[in-house]
């Protein structure tokens, strides 16, 4: 096996007559203009040629359906300006430093990062695997807000994105910051978007209509200032057709979450935890496959626990096509853009993949009821994965990177569209070019059962087992199994 380690000081320099212009060779001035030219082809290589679109797509906040370039890219710059401010004026210096050092920019340090290009940075896992990517949903929202659709606004997350490691900060540009924004960006972005739909409410009117709008803004903050810039804020007029998917499920949970060292009984250690799941459309209920028309989106908050954020994944639909159908079953195979974040006192795993599904689904009757069997085989490649590493030294940081494979698996009940029974397993493959040399793998497998009681509201049990196996090239190999039982109250809504 070959294996390539890229320390700090490597830098990447894609290949071609661009970038050795940009980087390599010319003025001052040759630069400048090659790299505004360079950033306008990346906006525009990755848009499609304007095509016939479902209307979703094509409705933006305005009464009119044009697509307004300069308005989204103001906005995406004005994101960028926005977030540089907090860092330069308002964040916290860290330890041994000084207000706003590492933001200080200006031509010095624009020619600086355009010369030098690409490197990896040091930032901690929590800011590189959620927070840039967060950061890259307010450039795709910017296109979604001002009538692009979903091909057209990825540009805008890897234009601002570019802009931002280049522009933004006196450190040289990082590609995994690039690639965890943009990448990352677009899938954030777009369920904030269709999230931000459905609070939304252009018909609404007095306190209810204000109450909407400040939710909006919490979801979606540049369509938020999109409105209020355009006055659609205040405007009443129709709601868009597709405003709703055609089934839609939130389920809400809160309970205490047990986790031993090898075995569960091993000194046991009890803490809370809040988790919300969203079930955005169904792949099986609808025949439309366009990108994101379904999607399931997760969330988990661990009290007491390293991070507070331990979970945060996001699986959206790109494109599909039924394979075969009958009256008790139906098969499609379709493409996913897959967004993975866990950080919890067990594992420490993110990565942005892409690949292909097929999934499944059986039914019956059961009394008065419909009984649903699904399942799904997911074979992805992860383009960026992080893995915690125990040999952090190479870095600064205590995770490696790298590109890799992943594979799931599920299958689960489901009665009345209610969730009983869920089994799942994923494992993912990360072979390590920035960090210590390494192979990891990681699995995390959950078999999960909820009893409604009464109502919407029921008990559910969950059972996890995170395994690792890190593979070092000078260091022992190191293994580790983290079992976690979960018990909680839940209250679900399924349409």
């Amino acid at each position: 096996m070959v294996r390539v380690r890229l320390g700090r000081d490597h830098r990447l320099r894609p290949a071609g007559l661009w970038w050795n212009i940009v980087v390599r060779g010319g003025s001052a001035m040759t630069r400048i203009l090659s790299g505004l030219l360079l950033a306008l082809f990346v906006l525009v290589a990755f848009a499609p040629v304007a095509s016939a679109l479902d209307p979703y797509y094509t409705w933006s906040d305005s009464t009119q359906t044009g697509k307004r370039l300069f308005r989204a890219s103001s906005e995406v710059f004005l994101a960028n300006f926005v977030v540089w401010g907090f860092d330069r004026y308002i964040r916290p210096a860290s330890e041994g430093g000084q207000k706003g050092d590492g933001f200080r920019v200006g031509t010095n340090s624009w020619w600086n990062n355009i010369k030098n290009g690409f490197e990896w940075d040091d930032n901690n896992f929590g800011t590189n695997q959620w927070g840039h990517p967060y950061h890259g949903a307010l450039f795709f929202t910017a296109g979604r807000a001002n009538g692009f659709d979903f091909w057209e606004s990825a540009p805008f997350a890897f234009a601002g994105s570019f802009a931002w490691e280049f522009f933004g900060e006196t450190h040289n540009a990082s590609f995994n910051d690039w690639i965890n924004t943009a990448v990352g960006g677009v899938a954030l972005g777009e369920v904030l978007h269709r999230a931000s739909s459905m609070v939304l409410d252009n018909e609404a009117r007095g306190s209810e209509r204000a109450w909407r709008e400040v939710g909006g803004a919490v979801i979606n903050p540049v369509r938020a200032f999109n409105r209020l810039m355009t006055g659609e804020a205040r405007k009443q007029h129709q709601n868009p057709a597709n405003r709703f998917p055609e089934t839609l499920g939130i389920n809400l949970e809160y309970g205490l979450r047990t986790e031993g060292e090898d075995r569960i009984w091993e000194n046991p250690i009890a803490r809370g935890y809040l988790r919300t799941d969203i079930v955005y459309g169904d792949v099986f209920d609808s025949r439309s496959h366009d990108p994101f028309s379904s999607f399931i989106f997760s969330a988990q908050i661990n009290f007491a626990d390293a991070t507070p954020i331990g979970q945060f994944d996001a699986r959206g639909i790109l494109a599909g096509t039924d394979l075969h159908e009958t009256e008790t079953s139906r098969h499609i195979l379709a493409s996913y853009h897959h967004f993975d974040y866990v950080d919890n006192a067990a594992v420490k795993f993110g990565a942005q993949s892409i690949g292909a599904t097929l999934q499944s689904e059986f039914t019956g009757e059961h009394g008065a009821g419909k009984l649903r069997l699904r399942t799904r085989l997911d074979g992805n490649v992860n383009l960026l994965g992080a893995v915690q590493s125990d040999h952090p030294q190479f870095t600064g940081r205590d995770y490696d990177y790298g590109p890799g494979l992943s594979v799931k698996l599920a299958a689960g009940f489901q009665y009345n569209n209610l969730p009983i029974f869920v089994v799942s397993t994923a494992n993912h493959l990360v072979h390590t070019i920035n960090g210590t040399e390494s192979d990891h793998v990681i699995s995390v497998n959950r078999l999960r059962v909820q009893v409604p009681v009464w109502r919407k509201y029921g008990v559910a049990l969950d059972y996890v087992l995170y395994l690792r196996k890190s593979e070092y090239a000078i260091y022992e190999d190191v293994e580790q199994r983290s079992p976690e039982v979960r018990v909680s109250l839940f209250s679900g809504f399924y349409n």
